[in-house]
C-alpha cells in the first residue's frame, strides 16, 4: 500500500511538471542570425551612454564642443569668456580664481582678467589677448574631457 502511495505522489508530480512545461513554455533561444544589425544612418544612444553625472553625455559634449569651438581672429584683442559655476558658490569670482590657479594651472591669468558682469553662479569674464582665452579653453578641454565631474564651465562668448 505504501509503494502504491509514492507511485501516485511520483506519478502526480510528473504530470504537474508536464502540464507546466504545456502553460510556461520557455522562450525561443534566439541565434545570431536572428540580430539586425542597425544602419550606419541610425543615431543609437547606448543606455550606459544616456546618463552621466546628472547630465546628459550629449549635452556633455556639445559643452566640449563649445570649448574648442573658439574663433582666434584677432591674437591681440580681448577675449570673453563665461565662467558657470555647478556648485553653490558665495563668490564666482574667487570660484573663478581658484580654478585657474589651482585646477587649470594658470596663476598669470588671474591678476589680468577684469569681470564685465556678474550673476548668482555665473560670471562674464575678460581676457587682455585672445591667446590666453585659448590657453585657458584648451586647459578647461584637456581636464574634462575624459571626466565626468563636472563642477564648472568655461565657454566662449560670441560676439
Amino acid at each position: 500500500m505504501r509503494k502504491m502511495q509514492i507511485l501516485g505522489f511520483l506519478f502526480m508530480w510528473a504530470l504537474i511538471c508536464l502540464g507546466s512545461c504545456f502553460a510556461y513554455p520557455r522562450a525561443k533561444t534566439s541565434y545570431v542570425n536572428d540580430f539586425v544589425f542597425p544602419t550606419e544612418d541610425e543615431q543609437v544612444i547606448r543606455p550606459w551612454q544616456q546618463y552621466s553625472n546628472e547630465h546628459s553625455s550629449q549635452s556633455r559634449d556639445l559643452k566640449l564642443a563649445k570649448c574648442t569651438d573658439f574663433q582666434l581672429d584677432n591674437a591681440s584683442g580681448n577675449a570673453r569668456l563665461i565662467f558657470i559655476s555647478y556648485k553653490k558658490v558665495d563668490d564666482p569670482l574667487q570660484s573663478l580664481k581658484k580654478a585657474l590657479l589651482e585646477e587649470l594651472n594658470l596663476p598669470e591669468l588671474v591678476v589680468s582678467l577684469k569681470v564685465v558682469r556678474s550673476g548668482k553662479n555665473r560670471l562674464v569674464f575678460e581676457l587682455p589677448s585672445a591667446l590666453d582665452a585659448l590657453f585657458t579653453l584648451n586647459s578647461f578641454c584637456n581636464r574634462y574631457r575624459d571626466r565626468h565631474d563636472l563642477t564648472y564651465e568655461i565657454i566662449s562668448v560670441q560676439k
